[in-house]
């Protein structure tokens, strides 16, 4: 029997909308950032340890700073910024400050935005909780009205606010960014579980909802690096991570342009499935399969049609394991195929898609991530995955 996922919170930070107290005033609104005053800071690191594991050295960022603002450099050295990251059993977190306050949220690919907990520090419960307590003195208003968000049952209020800097615990490398920057305080209830705080890595998102995190930076790509889980680490860079020459998976927009999601979900097209060495969805008439790469996901979400053709599929064919081995396979720029599995993985369906697609629709989450080095570039729309199973391209 298949059992619902005990942090079935994973698919709602993919597909949260958030709903405006006053859609009128939101729909009107658009944050831009006074040229005048638009200092860069740098993201760096504390040279205090907080992370158990890390002893890490200070590093040095003087060349890069320089390099950036000198005018006369016609191309800029990349900076880069890695962060370690810690893995619960369950999830990946990242530490962080905001205006000296210390916060961890879920590495998540699958959410726009950057959040704290509303948990006040004045409660010694919640001020000891893993997620952080906030400060209301820590950040200013940001002039956006606040808004009301709900995800998978849970629901709640957002104030939004602009503070800065940001730094990240214990981290290597340097990036220039922005003095303050807009984030979200998460009500209580939003935290509650299947709830969380997220640090969420989509870069686009449409005008009428709140900044993402990315697009206030100048952050063009990333790597999770999740081939061990030890020493799993967040990378950002303000150049592209994946060479000119290097081979890679296209990125596609379809589940904005077409279908009218408010943020581009990192998707990609996808070959064929296999469970237990049985294609899915194999009659689907040329009806595309749309995979999200989301790492606030714990496991592989799969869209209803696909998930009652399967259970179908096993009760005709007898077979022991409803979910057993589980292979999706992408194909590449230059005709290659590349396959990320994963061995029984908790599977749940997905449901009401908040968007009417064409197609199937899949969230692919740490079951198939974990052990894999995901790289993205936001600006490029590639994707590329380092240690999944790579095959040749097909002769024609």
């Amino acid at each position: 029997m298949v059992m619902p996922a005990p942090r079935s919170v994973v698919i709602a930070a993919a597909f949260s909308l958030l709903l405006s107290a006053n859609s009128h005033a939101v729909l009107g609104l658009s944050f831009k950032h006074d040229a005048l005053n638009r200092r860069n800071w740098l993201l760096t690191t504390p040279i205090t340890a907080l992370l158990p594991s890390a002893s890490r050295a200070s590093p040095s960022i003087d060349d890069t700073a320089s390099s950036i603002n000198n005018p006369n450099t016609s191309s800029p050295t990349r900076q880069t910024i890695t962060i370690p990251l810690t893995w619960t059993g369950e999830e990946y977190l990242l530490y962080y400050r905001i205006n000296g306050q210390l916060f961890r949220a879920v590495v998540d690919t699958g959410s726009p935005f950057l959040t704290v907990p509303g948990s006040s520090c004045n409660d010694q419960a919640l001020a000891t909780s893993k997620w952080g307590c906030y400060r209301p003195n820590m950040a200013a208003p940001s002039g956006l009205d606040p808004t009301y968000e709900l995800f998978d049952g849970v629901e709640g209020g957002v104030e939004w606010r602009s503070g800065g800097p940001l730094t990240f615990v214990n981290a290597t490398g340097s990036l220039l960014g922005p003095p303050t920057l807009i984030f979200g305080v998460l009500s209580p209830s939003l935290m509650r579980n299947p709830g969380g705080v997220f640090f969420g890595l989509v870069k686009e998102t449409d005008s009428w909802i709140r900044p993402s995190f990315l697009s206030q930076t100048s952050v063009r790509s990333f790597a999770l690096d999740l081939i061990s889980t030890s020493s799993a680490t967040l990378s950002l860079s303000t150049q592209s991570m994946i060479p000119p020459r290097q081979d890679y998976i296209q990125l596609v927009d379809d589940l904005r342009i077409r279908y009218g999601d408010p943020t581009l979900h990192y998707t990609a097209l996808v070959k064929s499935i296999a469970v237990n060495g049985n294609p899915l969805a194999f009659g689907r008439k040329n009806k595309p399969i749309y995979a999200i790469f989301d790492s606030g996901v714990s496991q592989f979400v799969v869209c209803r049609e696909l998930f009652d053709e399967r259970y179908a599929a096993a009760r005709a064919n007898r077979e022991r394991s409803l979910w057993g081995e589980v292979e999706i396979s992408f194909e590449s720029a230059e005709g290659k195929v590349m396959t990320l599995s994963a061995t029984k993985p908790l599977t749940t369906p997905l449901g009401d898609s908040p968007w009417k697609v064409d197609g199937y629709l899949i969230v692919i989450g740490l079951s198939f991530l974990n052990n894999n080095r995901l790289l993205i570039d936001m600006d490029d729309k590639k994707l590329w995955i380092e240690n999944g199973r790579e095959e040749p391209a097909a002769s024609s």
